[in-house]
Protein backbone atom coordinates (compact mmCIF):
# COMPACT_ATOMS: atom_id res chain seq x y z
CA UNK A 1 0.00 0.00 0.00
CA UNK A 2 2.99 2.31 -0.42
CA UNK A 3 1.40 3.79 -3.53
CA UNK A 4 -1.76 4.63 -1.60
CA UNK A 5 0.32 6.41 1.05
CA UNK A 6 1.96 8.44 -1.69
CA UNK A 7 -1.46 9.28 -3.13
CA UNK A 8 -2.62 10.68 0.22
CA UNK A 9 0.61 12.65 0.60
CA UNK A 10 0.18 14.23 -2.82
CA UNK A 11 -3.49 14.94 -2.19
CA UNK A 12 -2.56 16.69 1.05
CA UNK A 13 0.25 18.71 -0.55
CA UNK A 14 -1.41 19.64 -3.84
CA UNK A 15 -5.07 19.44 -2.90
CA UNK A 16 -5.87 20.28 0.69
CA UNK A 17 -2.92 22.64 1.14
CA UNK A 18 -3.98 24.71 -1.86
CA UNK A 19 -7.37 25.26 -0.23
CA UNK A 20 -5.60 26.59 2.86
CA UNK A 21 -4.25 29.57 0.94
CA UNK A 22 -6.16 32.81 1.21
CA UNK A 23 -6.32 33.08 -2.57
CA UNK A 24 -7.05 29.38 -3.04
CA UNK A 25 -10.77 29.49 -3.85
CA UNK A 26 -10.44 32.11 -6.59
CA UNK A 27 -7.73 30.15 -8.36
CA UNK A 28 -9.18 26.64 -8.16
CA UNK A 29 -12.89 27.36 -8.15
CA UNK A 30 -15.68 26.79 -5.66
CA UNK A 31 -16.17 23.22 -6.87
CA UNK A 32 -13.36 22.06 -4.57
CA UNK A 33 -14.01 24.22 -1.52
CA UNK A 34 -16.61 21.88 -0.09
CA UNK A 35 -13.99 19.11 0.00
CA UNK A 36 -11.68 20.94 2.40
CA UNK A 37 -12.75 19.48 5.76
CA UNK A 38 -13.64 15.98 4.56
CA UNK A 39 -10.53 15.82 2.36
CA UNK A 40 -8.36 16.88 5.28
CA UNK A 41 -9.77 14.11 7.45
CA UNK A 42 -9.42 11.45 4.76
CA UNK A 43 -5.77 12.29 4.12
CA UNK A 44 -4.72 12.75 7.76
CA UNK A 45 -6.50 9.60 8.91
CA UNK A 46 -5.51 7.59 5.84
CA UNK A 47 -1.82 8.19 6.39
CA UNK A 48 -2.14 7.40 10.08
CA UNK A 49 -3.83 4.06 9.37
CA UNK A 50 -1.44 3.11 6.57
CA UNK A 51 1.90 3.91 8.09
CA UNK A 52 1.34 5.55 11.45
CA UNK A 53 2.77 8.78 10.10
CA UNK A 54 1.49 12.29 10.64
CA UNK A 55 1.40 14.88 7.91
CA UNK A 56 4.17 17.53 8.23
CA UNK A 57 3.57 20.03 11.05
CA UNK A 58 3.72 22.99 8.68
CA UNK A 59 0.98 21.50 6.50
CA UNK A 60 -1.08 20.45 9.52
CA UNK A 61 -0.84 23.96 10.97
CA UNK A 62 -2.23 25.44 7.75
CA UNK A 63 -5.12 22.97 7.80
CA UNK A 64 -5.95 23.65 11.45
CA UNK A 65 -5.79 27.41 10.95
CA UNK A 66 -8.24 27.19 8.06
CA UNK A 67 -10.37 24.71 9.99
CA UNK A 68 -10.63 27.15 12.88
CA UNK A 69 -12.07 29.75 10.51
CA UNK A 70 -14.74 27.27 9.42
CA UNK A 71 -16.20 27.17 12.94
CA UNK A 72 -19.11 29.57 13.04
CA UNK A 73 -21.77 30.74 15.47
CA UNK A 74 -25.09 29.16 14.59
CA UNK A 75 -28.14 31.36 14.28
CA UNK A 76 -31.54 30.07 15.33
CA UNK A 77 -35.04 31.47 15.61
CA UNK A 78 -35.25 30.11 19.14
CA UNK A 79 -35.42 32.69 21.92
CA UNK A 80 -33.16 30.64 24.16
CA UNK A 81 -30.32 32.62 25.71
CA UNK A 82 -28.03 29.65 25.06
CA UNK A 83 -28.21 30.01 21.29
CA UNK A 84 -25.30 32.44 21.14
CA UNK A 85 -23.04 29.65 22.39
CA UNK A 86 -24.01 27.20 19.63
CA UNK A 87 -21.35 26.64 16.97
CA UNK A 88 -20.84 24.28 14.07
CA UNK A 89 -18.44 23.82 11.18
CA UNK A 90 -19.23 24.79 7.61
CA UNK A 91 -17.51 23.17 4.62
CA UNK A 92 -15.27 26.18 4.05
CA UNK A 93 -14.61 29.60 5.58
CA UNK A 94 -16.84 31.42 3.12
CA UNK A 95 -19.81 32.76 5.07
CA UNK A 96 -21.63 33.81 1.93
CA UNK A 97 -21.96 30.33 0.47
CA UNK A 98 -21.65 27.87 3.36
CA UNK A 99 -23.50 27.28 6.61
CA UNK A 100 -22.78 25.10 9.62
CA UNK A 101 -23.86 21.49 9.12
CA UNK A 102 -23.43 18.27 11.05
CA UNK A 103 -21.45 16.40 8.39
CA UNK A 104 -18.69 19.03 8.26
CA UNK A 105 -18.77 19.26 12.04
CA UNK A 106 -18.27 15.51 12.36
CA UNK A 107 -15.26 15.53 10.04
CA UNK A 108 -13.72 18.40 11.99
CA UNK A 109 -14.25 16.69 15.34
CA UNK A 110 -12.79 13.47 13.92
CA UNK A 111 -9.64 15.40 12.98
CA UNK A 112 -9.27 16.82 16.49
CA UNK A 113 -9.98 13.42 18.02
CA UNK A 114 -7.35 11.80 15.81
CA UNK A 115 -4.76 14.43 16.71
CA UNK A 116 -5.38 14.02 20.42
CA UNK A 117 -4.98 10.24 20.25
CA UNK A 118 -1.74 10.50 18.29
CA UNK A 119 -0.16 13.17 20.47
CA UNK A 120 0.36 15.60 17.59
CA UNK A 121 -0.58 18.52 19.82
CA UNK A 122 2.77 18.23 21.64
CA UNK A 123 4.08 20.71 19.09
CA UNK A 124 3.44 24.23 20.44
CA UNK A 125 2.50 25.58 17.02
CA UNK A 126 -0.11 22.83 16.64
CA UNK A 127 -1.31 23.01 20.24
CA UNK A 128 -2.34 26.65 19.83
CA UNK A 129 -4.59 25.65 16.93
CA UNK A 130 -6.37 22.76 18.67
CA UNK A 131 -10.02 23.41 19.44
CA UNK A 132 -10.79 24.76 22.92
CA UNK A 133 -13.16 23.16 25.44
CA UNK A 134 -15.48 26.16 25.23
CA UNK A 135 -15.91 25.58 21.49
CA UNK A 136 -16.53 21.88 22.08
CA UNK A 137 -19.33 22.82 24.47
CA UNK A 138 -20.74 25.09 21.76
CA UNK A 139 -20.73 22.19 19.31
CA UNK A 140 -22.76 20.12 21.77
CA UNK A 141 -25.29 22.95 21.89
CA UNK A 142 -25.45 22.93 18.08
CA UNK A 143 -26.24 19.21 18.09
CA UNK A 144 -29.02 19.73 20.62
CA UNK A 145 -30.55 22.35 18.35
CA UNK A 146 -30.56 19.88 15.46
CA UNK A 147 -32.75 17.42 17.39
CA UNK A 148 -36.38 17.24 16.26
CA UNK A 149 -38.17 16.28 19.46
CA UNK A 150 -41.50 15.76 17.70
CA UNK A 151 -40.38 13.33 14.99
CA UNK A 152 -37.34 11.72 16.60
CA UNK A 153 -34.36 12.54 14.37
CA UNK A 154 -31.56 15.07 13.82
CA UNK A 155 -31.34 17.63 11.02
CA UNK A 156 -28.19 18.28 9.02
CA UNK A 157 -28.42 22.04 9.41
CA UNK A 158 -30.60 24.62 11.09
CA UNK A 159 -30.92 26.41 7.75
CA UNK A 160 -32.52 23.46 5.99
CA UNK A 161 -35.13 21.71 8.10
CA UNK A 162 -37.19 20.37 5.24
CA UNK A 163 -35.93 16.80 5.08
CA UNK A 164 -34.65 13.86 7.09
CA UNK A 165 -31.79 11.53 6.20
CA UNK A 166 -30.53 8.72 8.43
CA UNK A 167 -26.95 9.81 7.72
CA UNK A 168 -27.55 13.16 9.42
CA UNK A 169 -28.82 11.45 12.55
CA UNK A 170 -25.88 9.05 12.66
CA UNK A 171 -23.46 11.94 12.12
CA UNK A 172 -25.08 13.87 14.96
CA UNK A 173 -24.69 10.99 17.40
CA UNK A 174 -21.08 10.30 16.38
CA UNK A 175 -20.23 13.98 16.75
CA UNK A 176 -21.92 14.11 20.15
CA UNK A 177 -19.94 11.10 21.41
CA UNK A 178 -16.56 12.18 20.01
CA UNK A 179 -16.99 15.76 21.22
CA UNK A 180 -17.76 14.55 24.73
CA UNK A 181 -14.74 12.27 24.61
CA UNK A 182 -12.58 15.27 23.73
CA UNK A 183 -14.02 16.86 26.87
CA UNK A 184 -12.85 13.73 28.73
CA UNK A 185 -16.36 12.46 29.49
CA UNK A 186 -16.74 8.70 30.02
CA UNK A 187 -18.90 6.75 27.56
CA UNK A 188 -21.57 5.81 30.14
CA UNK A 189 -21.88 9.47 31.14
CA UNK A 190 -22.21 10.46 27.48
CA UNK A 191 -25.28 8.26 27.13
CA UNK A 192 -26.81 9.91 30.18
CA UNK A 193 -26.11 13.36 28.74
CA UNK A 194 -27.80 12.32 25.51
CA UNK A 195 -30.90 11.18 27.36
CA UNK A 196 -31.25 14.67 28.84
CA UNK A 197 -32.55 15.99 25.51
CA UNK A 198 -33.33 12.90 23.40
CA UNK A 199 -36.50 10.88 23.94
CA UNK A 200 -35.03 7.41 23.43
CA UNK A 201 -38.42 5.69 23.10
CA UNK A 202 -39.49 8.06 20.31
CA UNK A 203 -36.03 7.84 18.77
CA UNK A 204 -35.95 4.04 18.77
CA UNK A 205 -39.42 3.79 17.25
CA UNK A 206 -38.61 6.21 14.44
CA UNK A 207 -35.28 4.62 13.54
CA UNK A 208 -36.89 1.15 13.48
CA UNK A 209 -39.31 2.44 10.83
CA UNK A 210 -36.40 2.47 8.35
CA UNK A 211 -36.36 -1.33 8.11
CA UNK A 212 -37.75 -2.58 4.80
CA UNK A 213 -39.56 -5.78 3.88
CA UNK A 214 -36.65 -6.92 1.71
CA UNK A 215 -34.48 -7.07 4.84
CA UNK A 216 -32.57 -3.89 4.11
CA UNK A 217 -32.70 -0.39 5.54
CA UNK A 218 -33.61 2.89 3.86
CA UNK A 219 -32.30 6.41 4.42
CA UNK A 220 -35.88 7.61 4.87
CA UNK A 221 -38.89 5.51 5.93
CA UNK A 222 -40.27 3.66 2.92
CA UNK A 223 -37.28 4.44 0.71
CA UNK A 224 -34.98 2.12 -1.20
CA UNK A 225 -32.75 -0.17 0.85
CA UNK A 226 -29.22 1.20 0.97
CA UNK A 227 -25.96 -0.12 2.45
CA UNK A 228 -25.08 3.23 4.02
CA UNK A 229 -28.51 3.33 5.65
CA UNK A 230 -27.89 -0.09 7.18
CA UNK A 231 -24.61 1.16 8.63
CA UNK A 232 -26.28 4.23 10.09
CA UNK A 233 -29.16 2.29 11.64
CA UNK A 234 -26.93 -0.29 13.31
CA UNK A 235 -24.54 2.44 14.43
CA UNK A 236 -27.36 4.47 15.94
CA UNK A 237 -28.70 1.49 17.88
CA UNK A 238 -25.21 0.79 19.24
CA UNK A 239 -24.67 4.41 20.28
CA UNK A 240 -28.00 4.56 22.14
CA UNK A 241 -27.57 1.04 23.53
CA UNK A 242 -30.65 -0.40 21.81
CA UNK A 243 -29.20 -2.98 19.39
CA UNK A 244 -30.14 -5.76 21.80
CA UNK A 245 -33.81 -4.82 21.38
CA UNK A 246 -33.81 -5.83 17.70
CA UNK A 247 -34.92 -9.42 17.07
CA UNK A 248 -32.45 -11.97 15.76
CA UNK A 249 -34.73 -12.61 12.79
CA UNK A 250 -34.57 -8.95 11.81
CA UNK A 251 -30.79 -8.87 12.21
CA UNK A 252 -30.41 -12.07 10.19
CA UNK A 253 -32.57 -10.62 7.41
CA UNK A 254 -30.32 -7.57 7.28
CA UNK A 255 -27.18 -9.70 7.19
CA UNK A 256 -28.68 -11.75 4.35
CA UNK A 257 -29.55 -8.56 2.44
CA UNK A 258 -26.03 -7.19 2.86
CA UNK A 259 -24.38 -10.43 1.79
CA UNK A 260 -26.71 -10.54 -1.20
CA UNK A 261 -25.25 -7.26 -2.44
CA UNK A 262 -21.82 -8.91 -2.89
CA UNK A 263 -21.20 -9.94 -6.50
CA UNK A 264 -19.24 -12.97 -7.70
CA UNK A 265 -16.38 -10.61 -8.59
CA UNK A 266 -16.12 -9.43 -4.99
CA UNK A 267 -17.59 -6.01 -5.67
CA UNK A 268 -20.56 -4.67 -3.76
CA UNK A 269 -23.66 -2.96 -5.09
CA UNK A 270 -24.98 -0.85 -2.24
CA UNK A 271 -28.51 -0.72 -3.57
CA UNK A 272 -30.53 -2.35 -6.32
CA UNK A 273 -29.68 -1.03 -9.77
CA UNK A 274 -26.28 0.40 -8.80
CA UNK A 275 -22.91 -0.72 -10.09
CA UNK A 276 -20.29 -2.22 -7.81
CA UNK A 277 -18.61 0.54 -5.84
CA UNK A 278 -15.62 0.60 -3.49
CA UNK A 279 -17.44 2.73 -0.92
CA UNK A 280 -20.30 0.22 -0.67
CA UNK A 281 -17.77 -2.43 0.32
CA UNK A 282 -16.86 -0.29 3.31
CA UNK A 283 -20.46 0.45 4.33
CA UNK A 284 -21.44 -3.22 4.07
CA UNK A 285 -18.40 -4.70 5.82
CA UNK A 286 -18.55 -2.09 8.58
CA UNK A 287 -22.21 -2.91 9.22
CA UNK A 288 -21.51 -6.65 9.30
CA UNK A 289 -18.56 -6.14 11.64
CA UNK A 290 -20.61 -3.98 14.01
CA UNK A 291 -23.34 -6.61 14.13
CA UNK A 292 -20.86 -9.41 14.73
CA UNK A 293 -19.13 -7.57 17.58
CA UNK A 294 -22.10 -5.92 19.28
CA UNK A 295 -25.23 -8.03 18.84
CA UNK A 296 -26.36 -10.04 21.87
CA UNK A 297 -26.49 -13.34 19.95
CA UNK A 298 -23.89 -14.94 17.74
CA UNK A 299 -24.34 -14.07 14.08
CA UNK A 300 -22.28 -15.93 11.48
CA UNK A 301 -21.19 -13.57 8.71
CA UNK A 302 -18.72 -15.50 6.56
CA UNK A 303 -18.41 -19.28 6.92
CA UNK A 304 -14.90 -19.26 5.42
CA UNK A 305 -12.35 -16.88 3.90
CA UNK A 306 -13.48 -17.26 0.28
CA UNK A 307 -15.85 -14.27 0.11
CA UNK A 308 -13.60 -11.85 2.06
CA UNK A 309 -10.70 -12.82 -0.19
CA UNK A 310 -12.83 -12.17 -3.29
CA UNK A 311 -13.61 -8.72 -1.94
CA UNK A 312 -9.95 -8.19 -1.07
CA UNK A 313 -8.87 -9.04 -4.63
CA UNK A 314 -11.59 -6.82 -6.10
CA UNK A 315 -10.25 -3.85 -4.14
CA UNK A 316 -6.63 -4.49 -5.07
CA UNK A 317 -7.54 -4.90 -8.74
CA UNK A 318 -9.37 -1.56 -8.60
CA UNK A 319 -6.31 0.44 -7.56
CA UNK A 320 -5.31 3.04 -10.13
CA UNK A 321 -1.84 3.83 -11.42
CA UNK A 322 -1.57 6.89 -9.17
CA UNK A 323 -2.03 4.66 -6.12
CA UNK A 324 -5.53 5.86 -5.29
CA UNK A 325 -8.97 4.42 -5.94
CA UNK A 326 -12.11 5.46 -7.75
CA UNK A 327 -15.58 3.94 -7.45
CA UNK A 328 -14.65 0.89 -9.55
CA UNK A 329 -12.47 -0.29 -12.43
CA UNK A 330 -14.54 1.66 -14.97
CA UNK A 331 -12.92 4.91 -13.79
CA UNK A 332 -9.18 5.56 -13.69
CA UNK A 333 -9.43 8.96 -11.99
CA UNK A 334 -8.80 8.49 -8.28
CA UNK A 335 -10.51 10.51 -5.58
CA UNK A 336 -9.79 10.76 -1.83
CA UNK A 337 -13.20 9.48 -0.71
CA UNK A 338 -12.99 6.15 -2.52
CA UNK A 339 -9.29 5.87 -1.67
CA UNK A 340 -10.11 6.27 2.02
CA UNK A 341 -13.07 3.88 2.00
CA UNK A 342 -10.97 1.32 0.11
CA UNK A 343 -8.40 1.49 2.91
CA UNK A 344 -11.08 1.14 5.59
CA UNK A 345 -12.53 -1.88 3.79
CA UNK A 346 -9.11 -3.54 3.59
CA UNK A 347 -8.65 -3.03 7.33
CA UNK A 348 -11.96 -4.78 8.03
CA UNK A 349 -11.26 -7.65 5.64
CA UNK A 350 -8.03 -8.14 7.54
CA UNK A 351 -10.06 -8.75 10.69
CA UNK A 352 -12.53 -11.09 9.00
CA UNK A 353 -9.70 -13.30 7.73
CA UNK A 354 -7.65 -12.86 10.91
CA UNK A 355 -4.82 -11.17 9.10
CA UNK A 356 -2.29 -8.62 10.29
CA UNK A 357 -1.47 -6.52 7.24
CA UNK A 358 -3.33 -3.38 8.28
CA UNK A 359 -3.96 -1.38 11.42
CA UNK A 360 -7.14 -2.05 13.37
CA UNK A 361 -9.86 0.56 13.03
CA UNK A 362 -13.03 1.40 14.89
CA UNK A 363 -15.74 0.92 12.23
CA UNK A 364 -18.23 3.01 14.19
CA UNK A 365 -16.16 6.20 13.84
CA UNK A 366 -13.75 5.32 10.98
CA UNK A 367 -10.79 6.05 13.25
CA UNK A 368 -7.75 3.99 14.25
CA UNK A 369 -8.68 1.66 17.10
Amino acid sequence: MDRLSEYFRKFTSFGVSVLCKDDGPSSIGMHYEKSFICGSFWSICGLKILSGENIPDECLAKILAKLKRCLTVVNSRSKSTEISTAKGFRQYDNEEFYTANIQSTLYAVQIYHLLEKTGTDENEMIRDLIIQDSDLESILMFIKLLWNDKAGFFYNSLNYKSSHDLRHTMSSLCTFVLTNELLRIERNEILEKMQEFVNFDLFFKFIKSHFNQDGGVSLVPGGQSHAAAAFCLIGIFILIDRLHKISKIRIQLLVTWLLGRISVSGGVSGRVGKSNDICYIWWSLATLMLIQKNYRKKIVIFRDDSVPLQIYNFILNSQNKDGGFSSNTSCSKSDPYHSFTALLALCLIDEFVDGAKFSRIDPLFALPA
